[in-house]
């Protein structure tokens, strides 16, 4: 009679059939994780492979499409170029005894323009003091293009001031770019200077100057100057607006009354004519009540005022 297997080579035999399973279960599951991987690494070998034998040139056609384009954005930019720099200046001359002579005639254009000398400070220079004043010296001949360009800005600008009839021009100041600019026409305001004032730097669209105008002008006027800036053929942006009132709203009616007497001190026929009826009353009037158009009653108010100008590449350059 054969001996019964005892219960530890039983337990024993059990456990290794277990070990054995698992064992086959984690290589199963190893062998699954491979043959993932591997598919994963040899779609991604054979999509190296396609990239690396393509073709690196480009089609024909794409390359006429590329071309048809490149032609299309250089022309719209042609056009931006030339519609933003309609109706900009064009300076050609180089010599400073050239700058010297357009100063002079500009300063005495302007000032015969303004009829009234009151209009511009004792001895105004437009912003080119260093120029105008006694011992001034010629500029050096790389300045002379972005000098006459500014004179031409200013002589437009004052010119635009003196159309929309402004009281009186106190100060113009422009960007100083030939080293320390002196302010002897009264503006107390720090000195402007950029050595790379109106330059267009490379690959650049335009270049811009600055300029500070002090003026003194009615709310209808400085609205008519906002606006004949805003139409002009110069490109030109206001930066900065400061309107500080010099009295009361309007002229009182006992300025205005006397304004228009004559010299005897009776009203004439005509002033009184002139005068219209809400101005002859005894009692003062309200506020909606006065009259802001006929007879010139706006009181005008200190302004400043600064603006850019912009110009910009020629085609070709």
């Amino acid at each position: 009679m054969k001996p019964k297997p005892s219960i530890w080579f039983l337990v024993s035999a059990m456990v290794a059939v277990l070990l054995i399973a698992g064992a086959a279960v984690l290589l199963f599951a190893g062998k699954k994780r491979e043959r993932a991987v591997e598919t994963e690494l040899e779609a991604r070998r054979q999509a190296l492979s396609l990239g690396y034998e393509r073709d690196p040139f480009p089609s024909a056609k794409n390359v006429e499409q590329e071309k048809a384009s490149a032609a299309h954005l250089m022309q719209w930019y042609t056009n931006l170029v030339a519609q933003a720099g309609k109706g900009q200046l064009n300076i050609d001359e180089r010599r400073p005894p050239v700058f010297m002579t357009q100063l002079g005639e500009a300063k005495r254009g302007l000032i015969a323009k303004a009829k009234t000398p009151d209009r511009f400070p004792a001895e105004f220079a437009f912003g080119f003091d260093r120029y105008l004043g006694e011992g001034s010296k010629l500029p050096s001949p790389e300045h002379v293009p972005r000098l006459i360009h500014q004179l031409r800005v200013v002589e437009t600008l004052c010119q635009i001031l003196l159309d929309e009839n402004v009281a009186g021009i106190q100060s113009v100041e422009r960007e100083g770019f030939e080293g320390t600019v002196s302010t002897e026409s009264g503006n107390a305001t720090e000195p402007m200077s950029n050595a790379d004032a109106g330059l267009i730097g490379e690959g650049a669209l335009y270049g811009h100057f600055h300029f500070r105008l002090a003026f003194t002008a009615t709310e209808s006027a400085l609205l008519g100057v906002l606006n004949h800036i805003a139409q002009h053929d110069l490109f030109m942006t206001v930066t900065r607006v400061d309107c500080r009132k010099q009295g009361e709203d309007v002229t009182p009616m006992e300025d205005i009354r006397k304004s228009l007497e004559p010299a005897g001190g009776a009203p004439g026929t005509e002033a009184v004519a002139a005068m219209p009826a809400p101005m002859i009353v005894a009692e003062p009037l309200s506020r909606e009540q006065r009259i802001v158009c006929g007879v010139p009653v706006e009181a005008p108010m200190q302004v400043k005022m600064e603006l850019d100008v912009y110009h910009f590449r020629k085609e070709g350059e």
